[in-house]
């Protein structure tokens, strides 16, 4: 845990369909841009999330992933329609949504996410965790730094 509180652990909450309700600041700084998008999604499949996320791939699916699940469940939802409406008109979305079978209730804690920091270009790894808070409706992530086995940690 040395590793973690060196780094900062980030944080947010949002609803199933990833739309922020409270972002940490560590998070704001990790991500720009994020907090006024306001929701994850189309953070990751516009133009914000480049150059920032080094596996932008892996998150498009991760993403995609976990809506489908989100999305099914609260499919009537006037939220739902409108994160559809948002994202339809990206091709790449569309690409994910379309070809992409996964659905995914969580995510493996050695599945990194990974992004470089836009002021220093130092790259960070950290697993996540999600879980409810009080409501079913209220997920809390968390961010967890920890050094990543696929690089070599620089000293």
């Amino acid at each position: 845990m040395r590793y973690a509180r060196k780094r900062g652990i980030l944080a947010a909450y949002t609803d199933p369909l990833l739309n922020l309700l409270a972002i940490k600041d560590r998070m704001k700084r990790a991500f720009p841009r994020l907090e006024d998008v306001g929701n994850v999604a189309p953070w990751i499949f516009d133009h914000y999330s480049k150059g920032v996320l080094t596996d932008r791939d892996n998150e498009k699916d991760q993403v995609v992933a976990l809506l489908k699940v989100a999305m099914g469940v609260y499919r009537e939802t006037p939220q739902t329609a409108h994160l559809l409406r948002r994202l339809r008109p990206c091709v790449e979305f569309n690409k994910y949504w379309t070809s992409h079978t996964r659905i995914a209730y969580g995510r493996d804690t050695t599945d990194y996410l990974r992004w470089r920091d836009q002021s220093t270009g130092e790259e960070f790894s950290a697993y996540i965790s999600a879980m409810n808070v009080e409501a079913k409706d209220v997920l809390l992530y968390l961010a967890v730094p920890v050094p990543d086995p696929t690089r070599p940690e620089r000293a």
